[in-house]
């Protein structure tokens, strides 16, 4: 019985985490346009997103955080990040909140009765309700959401792949002046990079969308720890 359970868990979250997987589209309400011109030496709008890309690369840790509307449905994140060991933090799907941690190979979950009722029905919110579920961070239905909890990943996706870009003018974000990069192709958006220090990601915006993905926290001490007690989902499944 267990052992259906956790397949059952796995096959009806995969929908949701469809769902997950868009946050890398998140967009931002617009910037007012400031007045301070970018102090950086980068001159056309792709050497502007290579700068970004190698700063987020090189960084230790970021803070990112979104919220957007998919097919009716409110999708929020907060999470914090540290390279090359994971993440931790929420995810909101609707009135659903899913708490993640992911260290390395492995990821653990904690979510309330609703939502492994929904996704999992009444024996998985009996077995899982209330408490953290350990799973491998490739899992079928569990990778798109560890995905966002992948700093390297997660940037690799949202600053390479792109159209034409142009720029399109400057503004401040949470106090930072900022560039806006323009995504000229049909599905882009605006990327606002800092424009004086190190040129981090500051926002993700869609042209017209009410949306946002942001980052902060640059390089910020984080810690990740597991939880002290998980029920392991691979050994239910033996």
């Amino acid at each position: 019985m267990c052992a259906g359970a956790g397949r059952a868990t796995i096959r009806h979250v995969r929908g949701a985490s469809r769902l997950i997987a868009l946050c890398a589209l998140l967009v931002a309400i617009a910037v007012p346009a400031a007045s301070a011109a970018p102090s950086r030496s980068m001159t056309t709008p792709d050497q502007w997103v290579a700068e970004s890309v190698a700063a987020a690369d090189a960084a230790t840790s970021v803070h990112v955080t979104g919220a957007m509307t998919e097919s009716g449905q409110h999708v929020s994140l907060d999470l914090r990040l540290v390279a090359g060991k994971g993440g931790s933090g929420r995810i909101v799907l609707g009135k659903q909140r899913i708490d993640i941690i992911r260290l390395g190979r492995f990821a653990y979950f904690h979510v309330g009765a609703a939502f492994w009722r929904q996704y999992g029905g009444a024996v998985a919110a009996g077995l899982f309700a209330g408490r953290w579920v350990k799973v491998s961070s490739s899992t079928p239905g569990f990778a798109s959401f560890t995905s966002l909890t992948d700093m390297r990943r997660l940037f690799a996706g949202i600053l390479t792949g792109h159209g034409t870009l142009s720029v399109g003018g400057t503004g401040t974000i949470a106090g930072r002046p900022a560039v806006g990069i323009v995504d000229t192709s049909k599905d882009g958006g605006t990327l606002w990079i800092a424009s004086r220090g190190t040129p981090y990601p500051l926002r993700l915006t869609q042209t017209g969308g009410p949306g946002y993905i942001s980052f902060d926290a640059w390089n910020a001490a984080t810690r990740l720890a597991a939880p002290t007690s998980s029920i392991d989902l691979s050994k239910l499944k033996k």
